[in-house]
C-alpha cells in the first residue's frame, strides 16, 4: 500500500512511518523539514508547508493519506484540494477535545461535537483547539472515505512535549 503521512519527523508521524515501514508499505512523508525524518532513505520525502503550498502533492496517488497536523477546518478543505481525487482512504488524527463535553462517561463516536466558534482567531489556543478539532472534522466529509481518530493523551518514544514523564516524575 503506498501511504501519505501528513507531517512525518516529529512523535505521532514519525511512529506512523515505523509501523508503515514495519508493515511493508511504501511511504512519503509530506512535511516542512524542520525535523530529520526516520529511516529517510527507505521513504519519499515531499518538502513542503501546508499552509502555503499544497502543489508538490498534485498528480500522485496514495492509498491511504495520514493527517497528523490538521488543526483547522481550511487544513482539510486545502488538503481535499490538492489531492481529493487522488487519494483511496484519508484518516485525521483528532482529539478528545473535539467533543461538546469532554466530561461526559461514555462518549461515542456519534457524541455531540464542539459548536463552531463565530470568530476562533488566527493561532490554535486552548480555547479553540476543540472546536477548530470539531471543524476539522466536519470538513473531512468531502473525502470518499474518512476514519477520524479522537485519541485522549497521546504518550511515547519521540513526545516533545514530555506530558507523559511530567506526571510519572510528580510521584
Amino acid at each position: 500500500m503506498q501511504i501519505l503521512i501528513i507531517g512525518g519527523g516529529i512523535f505521532v508521524g514519525r511512529a506512523l512511518i515505523e509501523a508503515a515501514l514495519a508493515q511493508g508499505h511504501q511511504v512519503t512523508a509530506f512535511s516542512r523539514g524542520n525535523s530529520p525524518l526516520p529511516r529517510a532513505d527507505e521513504i519519499q520525502s515531499i518538502l513542503g508547508d501546508r499552509h502555503q503550498d499544497l502543489s508538490a502533492l498534485t498528480g500522485q496517488h496514495w492509498d491511504a493519506v495520514i493527517d497528523t497536523c490538521a488543526y483547522r477546518p481550511e487544513d482539510v478543505t486545502a488538503l481535499h484540494a490538492a489531492i481529493g481525487s487522488q487519494t483511496g482512504h484519508y484518516t485525521l488524527i483528532s482529539s478528545i477535545s473535539a467533543y461538546a463535553d469532554k466530561r461526559s462517561a461514555g462518549l461515542t463516536e456519534s457524541s455531540p461535537l464542539a459548536a463552531a466558534l463565530a470568530n476562533p482567531g488566527p493561532g490554535v489556543t486552548p480555547e479553540n483547539y476543540g472546536p477548530l478539532k470539531a471543524e476539522a472534522e466536519r470538513a473531512a466529509a468531502v473525502f470518499a472515505q474518512t476514519l477520524i481518530i479522537r485519541p485522549g493523551i497521546i504518550a511515547g518514544p519521540y513526545d516533545p512535549t514530555d506530558r507523559f514523564t511530567y506526571w510519572v516524575d510528580l510521584i
